[in-house]
């Protein structure tokens, strides 16, 4: 009678994603669970700290389903086609406050001018021989 039960909750280790969990899924589990609690709690841009908060949770938990057809190979499809972080960059562009701009519109000319600085340092980079992604690094640093 026990042999059975025995053998079933064996089963049921096996199975889990307990048995095999190591310990570099722990810490990365322990990260999520940080940035989670200070996105939350804190209110460290919840925004953007709570979706990859779950992310880094759900991505590090073992036998996961992400090999399977379903909802977990969805998602798995959007991590690696890198679809997640614009998302979520657009939902907080979307939500940005325009209030200050609004107050004070010749602030726009400093984002224009940024926006300039990075197409000039883009071309003028490219113009000198770098390569589009060495170019594209230097044009990000130029908006500054």
């Amino acid at each position: 009678m026990f042999e059975a039960f025995f053998v079933a909750l064996s089963s049921v280790w096996a199975d889990s994603g307990f048995s095999a969990l190591t310990g570099g899924h722990v810490i990365m589990i322990c990260v999520g669970l940080l940035l989670l609690y200070m996105a939350i709690a804190k209110g460290f841009e919840p925004l953007l700290l709570s979706p990859i908060a779950f992310g880094c949770i759900l991505a590090n938990i073992p036998k996961n389903g992400f090999e399977e057809p379903g909802v977990m190979s969805v998602i798995m499809y959007g991590i690696h086609h890198e679809v997640f972080p614009p998302l979520i960059f657009l939902g907080v562009g979307a939500m940005t406050d325009f209030g200050p701009l609004l107050a004070n519109p010749k602030t726009l000319l400093l984002g224009a001018a940024a926006q300039a600085g990075v197409f000039v340092a883009l071309l003028g980079a490219m113009m000198l021989g770098f390569t589009v992604q060495e170019a594209a690094a230097i044009g990000i640093i130029g908006g500054a």
